[in-house]
């Protein structure tokens, strides 16, 4: 159970909060969590994807953590997405 929440950092992306927690035994303690909004996710399918041998589409992104490229699906925080059909521009 959460009893006071602080903010530590706010970022672009994430947010830095230093809660003060209930445990399940009765103590307290003080944990980092890490706030992101969420993110929406679209798995473009290039053929039928109730074929036989469905293809999707995957985009190669850099990431700075990783120190080169990614393959992954495309994703975007709703900070950034402005519409519902947004995903049609991502394609």
């Amino acid at each position: 159970m959460q009893l006071a929440s602080k903010r530590i950092h706010s970022g672009r992306v994430i947010d830095l909060d230093q809660d003060t927690v209930r445990f399940p035994d009765g103590s307290t303690g003080e944990l980092e969590m890490v706030r992101h909004p969420g993110a929406a996710a679209v798995v473009p399918f290039a053929s039928d994807p109730r074929g036989a041998d469905p293809t999707i589409l995957l985009i190669r992104q850099f990431r700075h953590a990783a120190n080169g490229p990614l393959i992954e699906i495309p994703v975007k925080t709703p900070r950034s997405v402005p519409d519902a059909n947004c995903w049609k521009r991502w394609v």
